[in-house]
């Protein structure tokens, strides 16, 4: 089994004739519709969080070429296809509905910690005011630890164990791609996905429930609070 991510048969290593190569058949009995990089590209999709220009050209000019037949095939199993061209950015999100049951859902509901969650925020804050155009929004890994640390209940004491589940906070955005490396192993760029994460409602009850863990740690340093119910 093949569990790298990137692995996908390239188009030059399949060796066709003249009249296989004007067929859309790679393979025995194959009644697919689509040629070689839009599959690549559709699996790509369905297997990563995000796929970006940058880390996957040729499947990103497959997707903005074939974006409505793409588009479609997510919509067949209830996905849809979100792309920020100008940011070089595509996701897929689930497509819901009132009457449970009636889209089976591929993708599971993502529920974040105390620490994940309140790094959401930060960083949707950050994208809010700092995004212009197709320019890309950086924060260092610093800034993040020190925005978690901020609500640390007053009482805590054991500080290295808090900053270590801060950095695990950090790494589970970066698997999730809301967090994008660079070149600096300490430097991160907020994808836009965050903002199918957390959209703006969602933003300002959390942001809420923040304003209210500050004033109650002052009045009660004991208090930890608790998360709101729905953090996905």
């Amino acid at each position: 089994m093949m569990n790298d991510p990137d692995a996908f048969v390239g188009e030059g290593s399949i060796d066709l004739d003249d009249e296989q190569s004007s067929s859309l058949a790679l393979f025995e009995g194959d009644e697919g519709e689509l040629d070689l990089p839009v599959r690549q590209c559709l699996v790509l999709l369905l297997r990563r969080n995000v796929l970006t220009r940058e880390d996957h050209p040729r499947e990103w000019d497959a997707l903005v070429n074939n974006m409505p037949v793409l588009r479609s095939r997510l919509h067949d199993v209830f996905l849809d296809l979100i792309v920020h061209q100008d940011k070089g950015v595509a996701f897929k999100v689930q497509i819901r509905s009132e009457t449970p049951q009636q889209f089976p859902p591929l993708i599971r509901d993502a529920h974040y910690n105390r620490e994940e969650t309140i790094l959401l925020v930060v960083l949707r804050q950050r994208l809010l005011a700092e995004a212009v155009g197709s320019a890309p929004v950086h924060i260092g890994l610093d800034e993040c630890l020190t925005a978690v640390a901020q609500f640390r209940p007053a009482g805590a004491t054991d500080e290295h164990g808090d900053e270590a589940k801060a950095r695990r906070a950090v790494e589970a955005l970066h698997h999730e791609g809301i967090l994008r490396p660079t070149e600096d192993d300490e430097r991160f760029v907020i994808s836009p996905v965050i903002e199918s994460v957390l959209p703006l409602d969602r933003l300002k009850a959390l942001l809420g429930w923040l304003t209210d863990q500050n004033v109650a740690q002052a009045t009660d340093p004991a208090d930890t609070g608790q998360l709101p119910e729905e953090t996905a």
